[in-house]
């Protein structure tokens, strides 16, 4: 079922912004992390020690990590978790109701910052680690962030002419379903690192299992590289 039929010109609005928000993420990662190389991992101590380095980034993921309920999770549950649609049953916190709706984008936005900081300084580090899913993660944080503000913008305001076409069957996702810009913001995010395009399109589609949302998909990757 396609929570976002029609698409109006707000929410593709919003996924070009995801694409270009996506490229620019990635695009800055590379500067930074290739700054840190240069820089951090030049000092002494740190060139003829790297494990040192490792044992300081795991010490400052545990400090600053263990205190919000995102951070701590592993970064392949985190995703689902992100790109799945709103469960009840689950106590992930992705299901919020209007009045919780603020309280999770709080939670989200540290996790992002957290995620997006961490994510720079570990990659290149002396220890096996990827930056594919690193990568989605962090912009999978950023799009459902936009995705509860887009969700609560049309539970606040379900008469503006905006979203008149949305369906009204009286659940929190009835218009917007912040899991598929969670997946959008990701593969923007991901584009951004590695520049991939009609691949990464595919990869979307095969996570969301659906072809319903070839718009946003399309919209977010080719956006994200044109912009990094």
């Amino acid at each position: 079922r396609s929570t976002l039929f029609p698409y109006t010109t707000l929410f593709r609005s919003a996924f070009i912004f995801l694409g270009v928000a996506g490229g620019l993420l990635g695009a800055l990662f590379i500067k930074v992390s290739r700054l840190w190389a240069q820089t951090f991992r030049n000092v002494p101590a740190i060139k003829k020690w790297p494990m040192l380095e490792v044992a300081l980034v795991a010490l400052i993921t545990g400090v600053i990590g263990f205190w919000n309920r995102y951070t701590k999770l592993a970064v392949a549950e985190l995703l689902s978790q992100l790109a799945n649609p709103c469960n009840p049953k689950t106590k992930t916190g992705l299901c919020p109701t209007q009045e919780e709706i603020p309280e999770v984008i709080r939670y989200l936005t540290v996790a992002f910052v957290i995620k997006a900081f961490l994510t720079t300084i570990t990659f290149g580090i002396k220890v096996p680690a990827g930056i594919y899913v690193p990568s989605m993660v962090v912009g999978g944080l950023m799009g459902r962030i936009v995705g509860h503000i887009m969700q609560y913008a049309v539970l606040q305001y379900p008469d503006f002419f905006l979203f008149s076409s949305c369906p009204r069957t009286g659940g929190v996702e009835d218009c917007v379903t912040p899991g598929v810009y969670a997946l959008v913001a990701a593969g923007a995010t991901m584009c951004g690192v590695t520049r991939l395009s009609v691949t990464l399109a595919v990869i979307l589609f095969e996570l969301s299992g659906s072809l319903d949302h070839v718009l946003p998909f399309s919209l977010g990757v080719l956006c994200a590289k044109w912009t990094a």
